[in-house]
């Protein structure tokens, strides 16, 4: 008898982590977009979005689709497969993106539940409020790690030197 052992990623960055209450919008995206990664408003500021490069225009963090899944095995007329990774939305294509709720990310550094995570401008999401550095408190971890860690994603808050700017 032949065994098989297979086992599957717990989750895909970008991933929902579970069904607690959250706010999903779609956007029309300009460029390529990774999933998982944190997006801002593009050029046609209601329609499109971008990865981040801003957080003046921050909106969210793209979801995980399962219509661009990785490695899909795409079948040819000779029956050969190829592998081709699309871990990301194309341009043009509908972009889901997670304002609020719990979502599969991946950190800078090692991070434990209940810490504050820190979105900086380039994109990284970190657990230290880096003094002299522009960043918004995006939400709290709620898994410890760094690879794969899940964030509870809230409305985001400015933070500067001077603490706190509402």
């Amino acid at each position: 008898m032949t065994q098989f052992a297979y086992e599957f990623d717990k989750a895909q960055i970008g991933q929902i982590a579970d069904s607690s209450n959250r706010t999903v919008d779609s956007y029309l995206a300009e460029e390529e977009i990774p999933f998982g990664v944190a997006v801002m408003a593009g050029t046609d500021f209601e329609k499109q979005v971008k990865k981040l490069t801003s957080l003046t225009f921050y909106l969210g963090f793209s979801v995980y689709s399962h219509v661009n899944v990785s490695k899909r095995e795409l079948w040819g007329v000779t029956g050969v497969t190829q592998t081709i990774e699309t871990n990301k939305y194309a341009i043009n294509s509908s972009v889901s993106v997670l304002k609020r709720g719990r979502i599969f990310v991946a950190t800078a550094e090692n991070v434990t539940p209940g810490q504050y995570a820190y979105l900086h401008a380039d994109g990284t999401l970190h657990n230290d409020p880096e003094a002299g550095v522009e960043k918004l408190r995006v939400g709290r971890y709620l898994t410890n790690g760094q690879a794969l860690v899940v964030l509870d994603l809230y409305e985001p808050i400015i933070e500067s030197n001077a603490g706190i700017i509402l």
